[in-house]
Parts: structure tokens; C-alpha cells; sequence
């Protein structure tokens, strides 16, 4: 028979077929391998896919190629080329960018217009019908300012002030949460942002190198706001539908001293009530006093919350052998300095926490990983720094409850909050409670009930988190033949690693169980899809451990020591 194939020239055939004679069990090896030959064939990425590959593993150009030129060298042809994906990046770049020596910025009306589009062409959105109306994305945004930013050789125009330096930069950034419409009188979400705190979808507004003061603040906010108030919808055509998409933005992702410059407030003082320290601790008076309600829009910057209230524990715990607020006695001085060295040395030798270590042109090293591992283990942290375990323990439960992103039960919220605020009146009298714990403690359960979104996706983490970024993307992935260039390709990458499109495809840690103790659950208004699945709005930012400026708002610790 194989004599016969080759005579008649199917040599193919023939060659085929005395393989599969070699063994008897040749030939259902053969039939499997055949069988499965489309499931073990290499699937190449889409242009998009290998954007968010080169993106998620902080590749170079020159590394991706290499990448590439390794994989079909063996015979695995998955990667695009890199013109491919320079076609991509630029599909990620909205209309009428603006960049100059010292700044960048895009107006909003173009980047909620490319937002949008890029979010309806996520594959895994939810198809759109014709009954689907009064369609709208709500997104947070807000500002930060950032200093000790690396200064490069370049030289500015004679048009740029003398003063302008790169070592300041002062940040606006959005971040798109959700897309819902209306159907049959009901709200549907279409899309959720599966990480509300992170990077991933943090969105460049602008940038510009100068100083965050509180006149930067008020002007640049107010040229932000009135774009707001000029908005219009987005008009998009997907398949045959026309959809009119409307755009709801929430100025959430700030910190206190935003939120001092923009109601011109001191550090010191409340800006719901306008109590200020030595009147906090009349917990009877302050429930019943009037508040702002127009100053509720801020939130309650849950990131920078966790600081706050750690540092006001660490206060507290360096006082303890006077009970004074105010350290103005030198023999106070003293006791005050030994007691921190003690606490600092023992954190650092029990516990591997740095804790209130200045770093110079960055604050300290009081941030998000040191606090939340202070809270977590409370008992530790008890023992260490003498202070109360009840009130430690309850002032983590707070924290973790409002940067949960559940919703929460406001009115067992508010009485927790009160009753914890009690406590630690009783346990500490001398001690005037600081703004930012009083404000989450006292006017917590108003900011969440006046919030459209559980308060935890309205956190400030994305924002500070971006400043990392800018300094890291400034320095690997930017030409520094000129300040244009520098300032061109830093925007482009900030809004390549932010397009909603590219970062629905990267992979998303799904390592937030609902795992919270009793106490914090209690607090929570839960689902039952809650309770069984893992939560997908809790933070997931690139690196928690947030920076701190040398001009942050310290609620005034510092200067009691004068």
C-alpha cells in the first residue's frame, strides 16, 4: 500500500501513514495531537493586550523587542511589533493636549470625550440597548502637590520665570468609577471601576512645575471647576445606537490642606464646624453644632485618615508622663524627646517600623504600609506606645470601614464614631482631639450619607500614588533633549498606563477578602453576592506606601513643641 501512494506521488500520504504504523499506539497519538492541534497553537496578543503587557511589567522599547525577537526565534510568534504598539499608544492620547516648558494639560471637555469611548470599547462591558437612557459616568478627581522632584540639566525659554524649578510639581488627575443609565425607571450599571484606588485608571488632567499654596490651589481649582461647569455630553455612535453619555465629577482625591486652602480654614480648626482643638473635646456641644454642608463634597481622605489618626495615638503615647497638650516646660521637652526615642527604637527593633522619621524634602516616614500594619497589630502596638487597646482597636475599625468600599450603615457608624470619641475623651482628657480625627469621629456619618458612592471609592490613594509615577515614568521613559520632549513623553505615558481599554486587560489582583472583623461588619450594609465573593473596590495601587510632603498639614502637633 505504501509502495503503491508513492508510485501514484501522494508521498505525503504514504510518509503519514508509516509513522503511524511504526508502534500500535502510534496512530491514536497521532488522532490526539491532531484533535487538540488548535488548542496547543500559540495565541498571539492584540495590540492592546501586548500595550498593557509592555505597561504591567515596566518595560523599555529596546526589552520589548528583545522579548519579541527571543519568542520567534523559537518559533512562538505572540508578540505585535513595536510600531504596532506605537499605533496603539497613540489611540490613547486625547485631542488638543497642550504642553509647554513647565506644564501640561488636556482640556476636559477632550479627556472625558476619549474616556468615555475608550471605557464603551472595553470587550467585557455590558451590550447597550435601546432602552438604556440618561447615561452618565461618575468620576472623582482632585489635586496634590508634590516636592524634592529630580532637576535635570535642561535650561528654561527666557519667556519662564526665574523662580520656576522642577523640583516642585503640583498634579490634577480623574478617575472614571462608574458607567450607569436608566432603564425602566432603575439604575444599571453598565461598568464598575474594579480598582477605584489605584493607578490603573488614574487620569492625567494636568500638571505644572510649581509650589502647592493656597493661592495655586484656589485658582487652578476654580479653572477646573469652570470647565466642569461648561461640560457637555458625549455623543457616540456604538454599532447603530446613538448614545448621549453625561459626565458627573466628584472633587474627592484631596488632602486636609486641600481642603483647608479651598475653605479657608487653618490646620487647626474643623472645616465642617470650625471647631477648633481646644473646644473638640465637648462631644455633647459638637454634636448639635451646625456644620457646612457644602464642605461635605471633600470626603473623608480615607488614605491620609490612617496617618492621621496613627499620629494623634503616637502624640498622645510621647506625653503620657507630663498629660500635657502643650510641651512647653524644658524638663517636658526632655521627657517628651526621651520617650520618643524609646517608642521609635522599640517599633523599629520589635515590629520593623520606621516611625516618625524625618526624610529630608519628603516628610516622614509615617505612611499608608506603617500605619496600617500599626492597626493591625494592635495589641503590639499597645504594648509598645502605652496607649489604651480599646481605642486602638476602634480607631482601626473605623479606618478599614470607611477605605472599605462597602456600603456603610451610617447610623451605626455615627454611634460608633461618638461612642469612640467619648472614649477617648475619658481616657484622655488633656489631649485635644486633633481636626481630621474629629471630623471622621463626629461629621464621619454626614460626608458618607451626603456621598453618591460608597466612601471608600472616593479615596485620595490614586492621586498620591500618581506622584510616584510621575517621578518614575520622568525619569525611565522620557527624552531629555529638551524640557518639551520630557514634558510631552511624561504625558503620554501617564495616559497610556491609565486608558481605561489598556487597563481593563491587565490582570487584577483579587486579593481583598471580605475577611474584616465582626465588629467592622457590622457597620457595613451587605449584599449577599458581598458576603460569598471577594471585594473588588478595596485599594490596589501599585505601592500604598504614599509619599508625604515636608508641607503637609500636620493638625498643629508641631508647633505645640515651640
Amino acid at each position: 500500500m505504501l509502495t503503491k501512494l508513492h508510485k501514484s506521488g501522494r508521498r505525503n500520504v504514504a510518509s503519514v501513514l508509516n509513522e503511524a504504523l511504526r508502534t500500535p499506539k502510534r496512530a491514536s497519538k497521532i488522532k490526539r495531537v491532531l484533535s487538540n492541534y488548535n488548542k496547543l497553537k500559540p495565541v498571539p496578543y492584540s495590540p492592546a493586550e501586548a500595550l498593557a503587557f509592555l505597561i504591567e511589567n515596566k518595560l523599555t522599547k529596546e526589552q520589548y523587542i528583545n522579548i519579541r525577537i527571543g519568542s520567534k526565534k523559537r518559533n512562538c510568534n505572540i508578540y505585535p511589533s513595536y510600531e504596532i504598539l506605537k499605533i496603539e499608544k497613540k489611540k490613547c492620547y486625547p485631542d488638543n493636549i497642550n504642553v509647554t516648558e513647565i506644564s501640561c494639560e488636556i482640556p476636559l471637555q477632550d479627556l472625558l470625550n476619549h474616556t468615555t469611548k475608550r471605557i464603551l470599547q472595553i470587550p467585557t462591558i455590558k451590550s447597550m440597548e435601546q432602552t438604556m437612557t440618561n447615561l452618565e459616568i461618575i468620576y472623582k478627581w482632585g489635586c496634590d502637590g508634590s516636592s524634592g522632584q529630580a532637576q535635570y540639566n535642561q535650561n528654561f525659554s527666557g519667556l519662564t520665570s526665574s523662580s520656576t524649578t522642577d523640583s516642585d510639581l503640583f498634579m490634577f488627575s480623574l478617575v472614571p468609577l462608574k458607567l450607569q443609565c436608566s432603564v425602566n425607571q432603575k439604575i444599571l450599571t453598565i461598568w464598575q471601576n474594579p480598582t477605584p484606588s489605584s493607578t490603573r485608571f488614574c487620569r492625567p488632567i494636568k500638571f505644572m512645575l510649581k509650589k502647592e499654596t493656597k493661592e495655586n490651589t484656589l485658582l487652578e481649582v476654580a479653572d477646573i471647576e469652570k470647565q466642569i461647569k461648561n461640560l457637555i455630553a458625549t455623543n457616540l455612535t456604538i454599532g447603530d445606537k446613538e448614545l448621549q453619555i453625561n459626565h458627573k465629577l466628584i472633587f474627592s482625591m484631596v488632602d486636609g490642606k486641600v481642603c483647608n486652602s479651598m475653605t479657608e480654614t487653618s490646620s487647626q480648626t474643623c472645616y465642617i464646624c470650625g471647631v477648633t482643638p481646644k473646644n473638640s473635646n465637648n462631644i455633647d456641644e459638637l454634636t448639635n453644632k451646625k456644620i457646612k454642608e457644602d464642605n461635605l463634597k471633600f470626603g473623608l481622605s480615607s488614605l491620609h485618615a490612617w496617618i492621621r489618626f496613627f499620629e494623634c495615638l503616637l502624640h498622645i503615647a510621647y506625653r503620657l508622663d507630663f498629660k500635657t497638650w502643650q510641651v512647653k516646660q524644658p524638663e517636658h521637652k526632655a521627657m517628651f524627646s526621651a520617650k520618643k526615642a524609646l517608642i521609635q527604637s522599640k517599633f523599629r527593633s520589635e515590629m520593623g517600623l520606621l516611625v516618625d522619621v524625618v526624610l529630608q524634602g519628603h516628610g516622614t516616614t509615617n505612611n499608608g504600609n506603617t500605619t496600617r500594619k500599626f492597626f493591625k497589630y494592635a495589641f503590639q502596638s499597645s504594648e509598645i506606645t502605652g496607649i489604651n487597646l480599646e481605642l486602638i482597636t476602634r480607631f482601626g475599625n473605623i479606618l478599614s470601614c470607611i477605605a472599605s468600599g462597602y456600603k456603610i450603615n451610617t447610623n451605626a457608624f455615627e454611634n460608633y464614631g461618638i461612642e469612640t470619641a467619648r472614649i477617648f475623651i475619658k481616657l484622655y482628657p488633656w489631649f485635644y482631639m486633633p481636626p481630621s480625627v474629629h471630623k471622621i469621629l463626629i461629621h464621619g456619618a454626614d460626608v458618607i450619607r451626603y456621598a453618591i458612592l460608597p466612601i471608600g471609592q472616593l479615596s485620595e490613594e490614586a492621586q498620591e500614588s500618581r506622584n510616584k509615577d510621575y517621578k518614575t515614568f520622568r525619569k525611565h521613559n522620557t527624552r531629555k533633549m529638551s524640557r518639551i520632549n520630557t514634558n510631552t513623553d511624561l504625558l503620554h505615558i501617564l495616559l497610556v498606563s491609565s486608558d481605561p481599554l489598556i487597563s481593563s486587560t491587565r490582570k487584577v489582583k483579587n486579593k481583598n477578602k471580605l475577611d474584616y472583623s465582626p465588629e467592622v461588619q457590622s457597620l457595613f450594609i451587605l449584599s449577599d453576592s458581598d458576603s460569598d465573593s471577594d471585594s473588588d473596590t478595596e485599594s490596589d495601587s501599585k505601592d500604598s506606601t504614599t509619599e508625604r510632603d515636608s508641607d503637609d498639614s500636620h493638625d498643629g502637633y508641631t508647633s505645640q513643641l515651640d
